[in-house]
């Protein structure tokens, strides 16, 4: 008996060896490479939203300790540049750029670079404990490492980070990674995400290769900044304070026809201009049902309307569901009405009080949103 517990513990060392030994390797490995192009198929999979796309990247490794380096990654939507002193991504859909400073972190396609996972590994190796090393994988009949990251509660209670990580076992590059969060927005609507990293086409050490110093940017193109302002330019500004809130009818989720005049005949009106997909949308969630609930029975409606494309029936059921939006009129196939009230963002809420006037306006999330909106309410109530 006591030799099979010695021999277990024995063998539980030496996978935990072998577990450092791969990470270790991999890191050396990355930072060890100089002119390098791969692809990457990429899925995430946010806020039940699914995407995917296939991703180029170029990346040239300065091989210090810090494993730093220049990269480019083009998607099917723009290209993400790094220079080693700014960021750049151009977006070419609208003629447009954003330039900051490169932090190690940001959006998940910049996570896809090898430079942004040496780093990672490294942190991971201070922490063993999270590290699970698994029997080989077996894909397309060729083995390879598979190890895992377990961190519980690294956001909080009952959130977690696991990364199933996959190495090939002759390069010691990556294979495949997979990213699966549970946290929290806004500190009370649950999150679950993943994210998943196919790694193909390595091409190493290239004698011809792209020079990943220069950052050209088209002249036409004008800096995200600039082009947010000659937006808002064009826009037009929101309804006034005291206007009369045009009218409007709209299906609801069981293909009733809603409208305004009808639901505001001596009540007031709380409406949200809302959109699948917005994550500021799904943080104020939790504030639109307590004022459900504080003002249940009362002479005040809540209207919630969806705009955009994302914004499906079948969509807004499944949110519906999900969140127990139970005692909110949602509204759908909101844009023209989205256009008619000039909403510049969501979530938007305008207050309608009992004679049909615009009486409260807010666009976007705050920390005192709550507050913000109850005070409105319980003015125009009573009134």
């Amino acid at each position: 008996m006591r030799k099979n517990i010695i021999l277990s513990g024995f063998i539980f060392f030496c996978l935990q060896n072998i577990n450092s030994q791969v990470l270790e390797k991999t890191i050396e490995k990355i930072n060890s490479l100089h002119n390098v192009s791969y692809k990457v198929n990429f899925y995430q999979l946010m806020f039940d939203r699914e995407s995917t796309d296939t991703l180029d990247s170029y990346i040239k490794i300065i091989g210090d300790e810090k494993g730093g380096g220049l990269f480019k990654i083009k998607t099917s939507y723009s290209t993400l540049l790094y220079d080693g002193n700014r960021k750049v991504e151009l977006m070419p859909w609208d003629s447009s750029y954003r330039s900051e400073v490169y932090k190690n972190e940001g959006s998940q396609i910049e996570r896809s670079s090898l430079m942004y996972w040496s780093k990672i590994f490294a942190t991971y190796l201070k922490s063993p404990e999270h590290i699970t090393y698994l029997p080989d994988t077996i894909i397309n009949n060729k083995k390879y490492f598979h190890l895992v990251y377990h961190h519980k509660n690294i956001y909080g209670k009952n959130t977690f980070l696991k990364l199933n990580i996959v190495i090939d076992r002759k390069s010691f590059l990556p294979y495949q990674l997979m990213q699966e969060e549970q946290t929290f927005i806004n500190r009370d609507i649950p999150a679950h995400l993943i994210f998943k990293y196919g790694y193909f086409d390595y091409k190493i050490n290239q004698k011809e290769f792209p020079d990943l110093s220069i950052i050209d940017i088209p002249p036409y193109f004008v800096s995200a900044e600039k082009k947010r302002e000659l937006t808002n330019q064009l826009k037009t500004p929101p309804l006034n304070i005291g206007a009369i809130a045009p009218d409007f009818e709209l299906p609801d989720v069981d293909d009733k026809m809603v409208r305004l005049k009808n639901i505001g005949n001596n009540k007031a009106v709380l409406i949200e201009f809302t959109f699948i997909g917005c994550v500021p949308c799904l943080a104020v969630i939790p504030t639109v049902k307590k004022i459900r609930k504080k003002y249940k029975g009362s002479d005040l409606e809540i209207l919630s309307i969806y705009h955009q494309e994302s914004s499906t029936k079948e969509e807004v059921v499944k949110l519906i569901n999900k969140y127990e939006l139970s005692g909110i009129v949602e509204l759908l196939k909101g844009d023209a009405i989205a256009e008619q009230y000039h909403i510049q963002g969501s979530p938007t809420f305008f207050l309608v009080d009992k004679n049909g006037k615009i009486a409260g306006y807010k666009l976007g999330l705050s920390d005192d949103l709550e507050e913000q909106l109850i005070e409105k309410i319980d003015r125009v109530l009573d009134q």
